[in-house]
């Protein structure tokens, strides 16, 4: 059961995974010229946004698929996980400007993954504190 949950919240979440490539890094090659042709003020900062996008989302994918597939193996991952995914994945959902756009709806894309992320967040840190054995 756990792992059709993990499959429908992934599937429905589908445009929120490809969105760290599609704005991220495709800020990041709209800025490219930019940087060529003098790196002004709003060039360095649509590249930094660009990047800081693509790396922040990135990582919170992985700390969703590291936690969701543990939960689905009714294994327990270490507190951090829960933690710094959860909190990377509010800090990419609500990440404002990317290269000059504005993304204001993008978590709505996340919301079933987003669920699931809180529910196996809570499911660790529950589960690792009350049992006191918390795996690598």
């Amino acid at each position: 059961m756990r792992f059709w949950m993990l499959t429908l919240c992934t599937l429905l979440s589908l445009p929120g995974l490809v969105a760290p490539f599609a704005i991220g890094y495709g800020g990041l090659l709209q800025s490219l010229p930019c940087l060529v042709q003098g790196a002004s003020a709003d060039c360095l900062f649509g590249l930094a946004g660009a990047i800081g996008y693509a790396l922040v989302s990135t990582a919170a994918w992985v700390a969703y698929f590291k936690m969701a597939y543990a939960w689905v193996e009714d294994v327990v991952v270490p507190p951090q996980w829960p933690v710094t995914g959860f909190l990377l994945g509010i800090l990419s959902m609500n990440f404002g400007g990317v290269g000059g756009s504005w993304v204001p709806y993008a978590g709505l894309f996340v919301l079933p993954a987003f669920l699931l992320a809180l529910w196996v967040s809570v499911y660790h840190l529950r589960r690792g504190y009350r049992a006191g054995s918390v795996q690598e």
